[in-house]
Formats: C-alpha cells, structure tokens, sequence
C-alpha cells in the first residue's frame, strides 16, 4: 500500500513550529536563520512534506546565483527528515529535484545536520557509539555525491568538524575540575590580573568589528562586510550574545593598592613575631612567601602603570560572539589583541559563557568549528587545543552532498575543476 505524500511549500510559522521539534534542529536552519536570509535580500522557499495532511520533512531552500544565467539550490543543514526512512526520503528528493529543475537550478547542495559516528576529545571513533554511515549510501543511491570530509578550513562551505562540551547541573567547582590544568590556571590567572568581562550592546558592535579586522589582517584572511555581524545580531536579537574581555586599569591599581597594605600588615606581624622567635621555620617559610607576593605587586603596579601611561585606562582585550539557541550556546567567532595576550582574554571569556549556560540549565556548549586536522603541524592545532581544554568531544557532521539537476552541472564541475587547478 502506497504512502500518501504530498509535496508543498510551508509558512514561516509551519516550519518553525516543525523545526523546533525535529532532532536535527540547529540554529543554520531556524527561524531566525530564515529571517537572516530576508535581510541579505536572498530568495528562498520553505519546502516540505506533508502525510496524511502531517508535515513529516521540511527545509530551507536557498537559492544562489552561478554561471551567470543559472542558480543552485543550498538546503542549509539539509533536510529535517527521518533520513532512515527510505520511501520518505526518496519522495522528498524526488520532488525537490524537479520543483529546483523548474527554477533554472544546475545542482542542489545540502549539509545534514547530522553527526557521522561517535568520537572522543581526540576525534577518535567509539566503536560502540552510534554510526550514521549508512544515511551517506542512502544519499549516495538517490544521486547524490558525496564530498568526503576534508580537513581544511578553505575546502569546507560551512563547519563539518565542532568540538562540543556537554554540560550536567553541576557546580562551578565541579565543572572547574572538569578543565585541563593548563586551561584552569589561565582562568585563575585572568582573576588575579583583574580581567573583567561584560555584554556588548548593538550600539557596541563596532568594538569587536574593530578587534576582528585586526585579527583577519595579522592572520592574513579575508574580513566580512561590517553589515553581516549586524544582520546576525539583529537576525538572531535577544539570542546573540557580544562578549568583551577587559582590564579597567585604574580598578586594578586600586585592588594592588589594597593588596600591598595587606601584605605590608602580614609582614609587620610576622616580623615581630620574629623578634622573639628568630629561628622559627614557620614564620620565615611565611615571610619569604610574604616578600615574594610583593616583589609580584610591585611588578604588576609598575606595568600595570606604564600600560595606562601608553594606552589609556581600559584595556580591550579579547571579544566572541556568541548565539543562545535552544538547548545549546554556540561560540561563532573571536578576536584578540596580541598586545595583550598575557592576560588570556580569551579564557575569561570562556569561563563567563560557562558558568552563564551553568546558571540558564544549558545542557550543550558548542565551542564550534575545528578543522578536523588533529596532527601538531596543523594550522588550527592550537585552537583545538584551546578548545579541548575545556573538556568534551570532537563531532563530524555527514558532509555536503550535491545533487546534479540539470545537464549543465557537467560544465560547471568541468570549469570549477580548470579554475582550481
């Protein structure tokens, strides 16, 4: 007996209400995304799949313009669908085909929102964890191609490989001990420097757009139009989250200050009690940890000084933007200013998202993109170490497929083979 599907276009509030449900719902393919999409005056469609008059699958169907007179259709995060479900799966690719085929589209191009296989914090497979493999034949037997896993920034249309930390209802202390101690001395390190963190407003964006632009020409990649961070925060509004990272050197002075007077008071008492007890281990053992905490004061007084001399009295550090969305806190992008690195911005930054998705019951924190490259020589390697600090796990998307729709798909890959070589 034959299914009764039907293949439809759907309202915002339609697929919305069914992607929050769906088990492979990213913030990619929300509302919210939709709207993005409205604001960079992109044509789209919201397709679907109804049985028995019940939405079964939905997607956002962007449309791309390519070779001048054609266009492609982009699935972003693929298809919300039961991709085990082989007659379901089957019709919907069918009737996207020939619905895209009608619209002068050469190709269609998705990336599931689906993870591949189980790994751990070092990318390995858990052999007895799930294994999403087979979806990749099923797409394979629709016609599909699949674009393998590459392990190179360039190559890769959005992020395939994240690093993810899932979080439990646990306390601060609990989740400290979680981290590598190389990653819970530098928190510890940022609050004894006095670095500070806050939310950046709309009206503030303009302060990590600065420190990013520095970021993209010291490491030599292209930046984005100012207007693409101001579109994803106002896309994504109560959701986005600005983040800085700073020192307010005049509080700092004033927090040494009070540090000194502290230790002089320590010291004065532990020398008279050495007046009547000279020999006493103890006493000299404090005195000398006493004399060395002030040697440390005075140095970080003296710098600290020659810092507000030369830049001011607040110190950007680090910034991050940050997406709220669901069950999980997505860490989308980053800029530091090297020339204050030792402080470790980026630390504090981290630690005031953490303890924040604690206190909200956010059971997922998604330190996002890697480039699956897990060698010592790779580029990123140190961002993934970074990264892996803070414990969790490594996860590899299925990939992009591409669906050729149209005759022309055969000198499109002829020319895009020609240009990259």
């Amino acid at each position: 007996m034959s299914r009764d599907f039907k293949f439809t276009t759907l309202s915002l509030e339609e697929y919305s209400s069914f992607q929050k449900k769906h088990p492979y719902h990213s913030f990619l393919n929300s509302k919210e995304a939709v709207q993005l999409r409205e604001m960079n005056h992109q044509s789209f469609e919201l397709l679907g799949v109804k049985e028995n008059d019940e939405l079964v699958g939905a997607t956002i169907c962007v449309y791309l313009p390519v070779m001048k007179k054609f266009f492609y259709a982009y699935a972003q995060n693929g298809l919300l669908v039961d991709y085990f479900d082989q007659e379901l799966l089957s019709f919907f690719v069918d009737s996207i085909k020939k619905h895209i085929k009608n619209r002068n589209c050469i190709y269609f191009i998705m990336d599931p929102y689906v993870p591949e296989r189980e790994r751990d914090e070092d990318g390995n497979i858990i052999e007895r964890g799930f294994d999403n493999t087979s979806i990749i034949s099923s797409l394979k037997g629709l016609g599909f191609f699949h674009q393998g896993f590459p392990t190179d920034y360039s190559n890769m249309a959005v992020v395939n490989w994240m690093f993810v930390k899932e979080l439990k209802d646990e306390s601060e202390d609990e989740l400290l001990k979680q981290l590598d101690q190389q990653t819970r001395w530098s928190i510890r390190k940022t609050l004894k420097q006095g670095v500070q963190v806050r939310e950046l407003t709309r009206e503030e964006l303009s302060i990590f757009i600065a420190m990013e632009r520095e970021t993209a020409k010291r490491r030599g990649f292209s930046m984005r139009e100012e207007s693409f961070y101001y579109n994803q925060y106002d896309s994504y509004k109560d959701h986005a989250n600005v983040i800085l990272a700073y020192i307010n050197l005049d509080d700092f002075l004033s927090h040494l200050a009070n540090e000194k007077e502290d230790l002089l008071k320590q010291l004065e008492e532990v020398n008279h009690k050495l007046e009547s007890t000279p020999n006493n281990s103890k006493q000299l053992n404090k005195k000398k940890a006493i004399e060395e905490a002030l040697e440390v004061n005075h140095k970080n007084e003296t710098h600290s000084k020659e810092l507000k001399e030369t830049y001011g009295s607040i110190l950007n550090l680090s910034t991050a933007f940050f997406l709220e969305y669901e069950d999980e806190y997505i860490y989308l992008y980053s800029a530091s200013d090297e020339t204050f690195k030792e402080y470790f911005g980026p630390y504090a930054i981290q630690w005031y998202m953490l303890r924040k998705a604690l206190k909200n019951h956010i059971p997922l924190y998604n330190f996002y993109g890697i480039s699956g490259n897990f060698k010592k020589e790779a580029e990123d390697y140190g961002v993934y170490l970074f990264k892996k600090g803070f414990g969790g796990k490594v996860i590899l998307l299925l990939g992009d497929f591409i669906l050729p729709t149209h005759p022309m798909y055969t000198i499109y890959s002829l020319l895009k083979k020609i240009r990259n070589h």
